[in-house]
């Protein structure tokens, strides 16, 4: 079968979701729209008029979940409408003259006189246009409305977003996130007052968090670096943990289907011949646990359909290996990687890996491409590589040949790793 080619549609996800500020990707509406609910889709169209909108936002019937909708709608309007009417400001004076009228007082999110809820929109409207959200803030907030689904969602996502847009995903920040936002949160999901439809957390926060847990290229992303030691140990027990998400048919996130659990048997074989070779090498402690965690997490993540192999092929010195044999193979990307195979043999004798390691590597991944190709009807990435005119351009069957030669070009260069992967 064919692979399908989806690289790109991944490469550009991420831009695209960049584009929304913080308060139009706290998307409220979409989680109505799920419900079948599309008032909210319609403000994003066409707008609200400021008496229909502080009608909606005055209303005791209207739930918290609802007035949050409203003005992620608003404020979606304002973003991405070419020629809205009038502007945003006029719904924050608006809101801000009304609570004035009752209270008979400043009024300002951090103002203790005022009830929560209305603190809480009081900071989302402060926080639009922008892309650093007041974090502490709605932290706060959450702690005063322990029960309210709908802030505890908007507090959980304005860590994790903050965590993605201001460069803030060190590993100390996402132990947080998960530890103590993440945890109770999900912990107490169905505890907590429905005042939003329970789809938030599939629809907002799983959707989103692959986003800010994306460690990809970033050590202090990923583990523990105030140490060697520790960087060591933290890559050996994400490797770890990969392989017994495995085993367990634990998905990347709930995004994705379990298709691919039919395939974990071929796939733990396919690690621990890997693990087994890499220990062998003539290499440091550090470089073992960097091309572990490279190859366990890679492969976890094309069992996924996940694919950023191919940017990493682009970036390496196998390319330039390869393009070696351009003449003998052309363009045919087996063809080249199995003649620089071939030309490193003796170089990997000398690093701890015999012929028959090769072989009964490469036997482990056929099976495992067989297995995979036969219980995932749509699976599957070309890997494309070289750049420009003067060099072959490459097209691997699948991406399981790319991280395949990737881990031998590695077995024979341990240092290109760290290189490679900004691992240090």
């Amino acid at each position: 079968m064919k692979y399908l080619i989806i690289l790109a549609t991944l490469l550009f996800s991420t831009p695209l979701l960049a584009d929304s500020t913080f308060l139009s990707g706290l998307d409220f509406a979409k989680i109505y729209e799920s419900k079948g609910n599309n008032e909210f889709n319609l403000i994003v169209e066409k707008g609200i008029s400021v008496d229909n909108f502080m009608n909606k936002i005055k209303d005791s019937d209207t739930t918290l979940g609802e007035k949050v909708a409203l003005l992620n709608a608003l404020s979606s309007y304002y973003e991405w409408k070419d020629k809205p009417k009038g502007n945003f400001a006029m719904y924050q004076q608006k809101y801000v003259s009304y609570l004035k009228t009752m209270y008979k007082q400043d009024i300002s999110p951090q103002n203790e006189a005022l009830k929560p809820e209305f603190r809480l929109l009081l900071q989302l409207m402060a926080d639009y246009d922008t892309s650093s959200p007041k974090v502490e803030i709605y932290q706060m907030l959450a702690k005063k409305m322990p029960n309210s689904l709908t802030a505890q969602s908007v507090s959980v996502y304005a860590f994790a977003y903050d965590i993605l847009y201001n460069d803030k995903n060190d590993f100390a920040n996402i132990q947080n996130l998960k530890k103590n936002y993440l945890k109770p949160y999900f912990d107490n999901l169905e505890n907590f007052e429905a005042d939003v439809p329970v789809e938030v957390k599939t629809l907002l926060i799983d959707d989103f968090l692959p986003y800010t847990f994306d460690c990809e290229g970033r050590l202090k992303c990923l583990v523990d670096t105030s140490t060697e030691k520790s960087i060591i140990i933290g890559l050996n027990e994400l490797s770890k943990n990969i392989k017994e998400n495995i085993n367990s048919g634990t998905k990347i996130s709930n995004y994705y289907s379990s298709e691919w659990v039919d395939t974990k048997t071929e796939a733990l074989k396919w690690i621990n011949l890997n693990e087994k070779n890499i220990d062998k090498l003539k290499a440091t402690d550090l470089q073992k646990a960097e091309m572990n965690y490279f190859f366990n997490s890679k492969l976890f993540e094309l069992m996924h359909n996940i694919d950023y192999l191919s940017v990493r092929f682009w970036e390496s010195s196998l390319l330039e290996e390869m393009n070696k044999s351009k003449s003998k193979c052309k363009t045919d990307a087996k063809c080249a990687a199995n003649a620089y195979v071939k030309s490193i043999e003796s170089n990997l004798e000398k690093k701890g890996i015999s012929k028959k390691d090769i072989e009964q590597l490469v036997s482990a991944k056929t099976q495992y491409e067989a297995v995979f190709q036969d219980k995932s009807s749509n699976f599957g990435v070309d890997a494309v590589a070289g750049s420009g005119d003067e060099k072959p351009r490459y097209s691997f069957e699948s991406s399981f040949d790319t991280l395949h030669f990737l881990m031998i070009y590695f077995y024979t260069n341990p240092e290109k790793i760290g290189q490679m992967y900004d691992l240090k």
